[in-house]
């Protein structure tokens, strides 16, 4: 999908938070919000995506009857299934083309003053949320907006917007020149691919095997299966490391040296990782007669959940930026190839009184324990500056990091009311 974003920014010079009603409400200089000439242009962020998957599976169920024996039936079989993805975003990372048209922080080093509307017109409007919070509180203002041919009309005006940063960065550096470029799904002959196209594959291979039994307690008939899961799982990822590209700027920020900064190349290395897996995975279940209308349910079980192909990717990116002056090394780690699945080890106990053929109380205590859960984490991922020396990228990406307990009762009541 496509998303195109352009927003106008205004600083209020003050305002007020009432938190001392059921809902809080904000005061602002209504005058001073609906005024155009208050506004700058501030920046546009545009993004293109696109994504295909297959799917093909296969199984296959047998049944033999063995008896009235303590063993009553055998149940196997198979399954096989294949699932593949192709994604591709425009902008590896974050998604879209977050470009300033002016900021507060570039004021003084790249830029002398905000892109004010009434310098730089271009459509916008005024809208005033006429059914803000519900309804319940008056909006605390009306606020002007990039009008919504800004958007529509894309790439052309988001090419004019962004020429208000070229304008004003002229004005304390002839030389500047911005280029901006619309984000595309295919760059153009010859130039650095982006490593926005990512594919996996994840094949899985699976059997079973139960058995169903019935036998008496004492005067308890007791009946349930028990058996096993064996399931393989293989998985593949095709990606990319992606650098972004970050030059020192001509002016330093008002109180830093430009030698406190350094540059880095921008360049997209292919990353293949494959990552296989096999679980067994037993159960039983039984059920316990007591009464005609009283029964229990007992069940003991492993069983696994497997990431996501969001949380796969072989995806990760790096990034230099200047923020108040001084410049941080970050990344996205997207995905994780080399995860494991989420595996739990779960009771359940029930008690079921059948009151009425159509009506019932049930008890039921359940607990599970969880490994391998899935989180995210900061990392560090080492890259190195156009001078060949290394620097290390704070990185936040998805871990098997975590392990928790899920317990407790539940109580059901259910009852048809057949007889209104």
């Amino acid at each position: 999908g496509d998303d195109f974003t352009a927003a106008t920014g205004i600083n209020i010079p003050w305002q007020t938070i009432n938190l001392n009603t059921s809902v809080p409400s904000v005061t602002v200089p209504q005058a001073y919000m609906q005024n155009p000439s208050n506004y700058y242009w501030a920046f546009t962020m545009d993004g293109l995506s696109r994504g295909q998957g297959r799917e093909w599976a296969w199984n296959e169920d047998a049944e033999y009857s063995v008896g009235n024996g303590f063993f009553r039936k055998i149940h196997a079989g198979v399954r096989a299934v294949d699932r593949s993805l192709l994604t591709d975003v425009s902008e590896p990372g974050s998604g879209y083309n977050w470009q300033a048209v002016s900021q507060t922080w570039q004021l003084g080093w790249d830029i002398p003053t905000l892109a004010y509307l009434n310098q730089f017109p271009s459509p916008y409007m005024t809208y005033g949320f006429p059914n803000f919070y519900n309804g319940g509180v008056p909006a605390p203002s009306p606020v002007v907006f990039p009008a919504t041919s800004i958007t529509t009309g894309w790439p052309g005006t988001f090419a004019t917007l962004q020429s208000y940063q070229t304008i004003l960065c002229q004005q304390l550096n002839p030389k500047c020149n911005y280029s901006w470029t619309p984000a595309s799904l295919y760059p153009k002959a010859g130039a650095t691919p982006t490593g926005g196209v990512n594919t996996q594959a994840e094949h899985t291979y699976a059997g079973y095997f139960t058995l169903a039994f019935g036998t008496e307690l004492g005067e308890v008939p007791v009946d349930g299966e028990i058996g096993a899961r064996v399931v393989r799982t293989v998985d593949t990822a095709d990606g990319n490391l992606v650098m972004s590209a970050f030059q020192i700027p001509t002016v330093a920020p008002s109180g830093h040296l430009l030698s406190e900064y350094v540059a880095f190349p921008g360049f997209v290395l292919p990353i293949t990782a494959r990552n296989n897996y096999t679980d067994v995975l037993p159960s039983l279940n039984t059920v316990f007669h007591w009464r005609k209308d009283l029964q229990s349910h007992f069940s003991v079980s492993e069983g696994m959940s497997r990431p996501t192909f969001a949380q796969l990717q072989a995806f990760t990116t790096l990034g230099a930026s200047i923020s108040n002056g001084v410049e941080t090394l970050t990344g996205t780690g997207n995905g994780n190839p080399n995860l494991k699945p989420t595996k739990a080890t779960q009771f359940d106990g029930t008690l079921e009184w059948y009151f009425e053929p159509t009506a019932s109380l049930t008890l039921d205590f359940f607990y599970k324990h969880l490994t391998d859960v899935v989180v995210n984490q900061v990392l560090t991922v080492s890259s190195q500056d156009t001078a060949g020396n290394p620097y290390n990228f704070t990185v936040t990406g998805p871990v098997n990091g975590a392990k928790g307990e899920i317990k407790g009762l539940e109580f059901a009541y259910q009852q048809y009311y057949d007889f209104l």
